[in-house]
């Protein structure tokens, strides 16, 4: 079941948040692909589904992988009423997220570029999973096309014999970004593409134990100018091993 919001961190950290709801969407969803059609039960764990995904949103915006794009296919199959795939999808995802198989999974590294298992050679796969991963975090208060444009065009320079593999990670304001480097130990470098606004849009309640620090920051009274370099700096004293 679904915990409820405190005022206080119902867990540990926010590692802990991710693999539980997880594990909770993975147990409703299983539970909804067995369930009868048009009965009550299946009401209910549609409408649990739905909420699960919701508070999921809030966190997977922070990281690659789920990620964002992965929780609207989700939603999607939940619209669609595909239950089976659904939990299936769920099932995978869970696993390679608490297993951090997905690190050597070219499946879920490529395709947010709409790429899949099946458009990879034996030997690009072999090669995907002897890569290091990590994860970019760009600043810049940009429109989804162009969070999706910059994502196609990091792709296309990607060499299939880099010893590397990446994922990407949009944050829009200078909040999001502290948050997301709070919470996502795979980012490894930041590009501070333009001046960012302050104010991130609807922090979840969810996520607001696990920010303090960020939140305390207080830079709300300074200029979008000087946004950009201080940013930089808090990413040195948050994160010193970052690029």
């Amino acid at each position: 079941m679904l915990k409820k919001k405190q005022n206080s961190a119902p867990f540990y950290n926010i590692g802990q948040l991710r693999v539980t709801y997880w594990n909770e969407l993975k147990y409703a969803t299983g539970e909804l692909a067995r369930c009868h059609h048009g009965s009550s039960n299946e009401k209910r764990l549609i409408d649990e589904s739905k909420n699960l995904l919701k508070q999921l949103s809030g966190v997977e915006k922070y990281f690659a992988f789920p990620g964002l794009w992965q929780l609207e296919e989700l939603k999607e199959s939940l619209s669609r009423h595909e239950h089976r795939a659904l939990a299936n999808s769920v099932s995978e995802t869970t696993q390679q997220l608490v297993s951090d198989s997905f690190r050597s999974n070219p499946k879920f590294l490529e395709n947010e570029e709409g790429l899949s298992t099946e458009d990879l050679t034996p030997g690009e796969i072999s090669n995907s999973s002897k890569k290091n991963y990590f994860e970019v975090l760009f600043v810049e208060d940009m429109t989804k096309s162009d969070e999706q444009a910059l994502k196609k065009k990091v792709s296309d320079l990607r060499e299939a014999d880099e010893q590397f593999s990446y994922g990407i990670v949009v944050q829009h304001s200078f909040q999001d970004a502290l948050v997301a480097l709070l919470f996502n130990h795979n980012i490894q470098a930041v590009v501070i593409r333009s001046t960012p606004p302050y104010s991130a849009k609807g922090l979840p309640a969810l996520i607001k134990p696990y920010i303090q620090k960020a939140l305390e920051l207080d830079m709300s009274s300074r200029s979008e100018v000087e946004l950009g370099p201080i940013l930089g700096k808090l990413c040195k004293q948050f994160r010193p091993e970052i690029d």
